[in-house]
């Protein structure tokens, strides 16, 4: 099943859960931030990388606002957010509240976590798990694909009561869900098919 074994690497999608969420949370950014789009000389495999990140249009901007800096899904401002948190918090970010079950204690050790740069990958029902934090005032509800299934004669014979447990504080997530609809609704939003009339 492509959705709950198969592992995929996440690519940007895993920016707002890894680097945004975690900063948002530990009140090391605001809505209102602004941080420098600028690369980020970093070693990769023991290798100095002088112009690593770049953006996918291969422009820096300078100062950027956080709500821009996701809306154009800028690569330089995660990385910068996961060092200064550190990669391994935002690991733990992920694994112990976010419950994503496939991460390699190898994606602890570098920046390239925040771009979805992973070992293993991770499974398409987690991701979609965790993502629903930002709608559900910051409480995590474990997937799942019923609720209760009931015989003939409307008896319980499956029930399914899922973990709950909070994920980010109610404003963090407010913050975050606000910061993503200028991914669809933004002119420079990378999510602009996604939106609706």
């Amino acid at each position: 099943n492509n959705a709950t074994m198969a592992t995929r690497s996440p690519g940007s999608s895993i920016k707002p859960l890894s680097a945004y969420s975690s900063a948002v949370e530990s009140n090391l950014i605001t809505y209102s931030s602004m941080m420098t789009d600028e690369p980020v000389p970093t070693y990769l495999g023991g290798v100095l990388r002088e112009n690593w990140p770049s953006n996918y249009d291969h422009v820096y901007r300078g100062d950027i606002l956080i709500p821009e800096a996701i809306q154009r899904s800028t690569n330089t401002i995660p990385v910068q957010l996961v060092n200064q948190l550190s990669p391994q918090f935002c690991f733990n970010f992920l694994v112990q509240r976010l419950h994503l079950t496939t991460l390699s204690e190898n994606d602890a050790t570098t920046p390239r976590l925040a771009l979805g740069g992973l070992w293993e990958g991770i499974h398409l029902d987690e991701l979609t798990a965790a993502y629903q934090i930002f709608g559900n005032q910051g409480q995590y509800t474990e997937q799942h694909t019923y609720t209760r299934v009931l015989n003939a004669a409307g008896d319980v014979i499956l029930e399914k009561n899922p973990i709950v447990s909070r994920a980010l504080t109610p404003e963090s997530a407010t913050i975050m869900n606000r910061i993503l609809q200028n991914v669809v609704e933004g002119p420079n939003g990378t999510g602009r098919n996604a939106r609706l009339s």
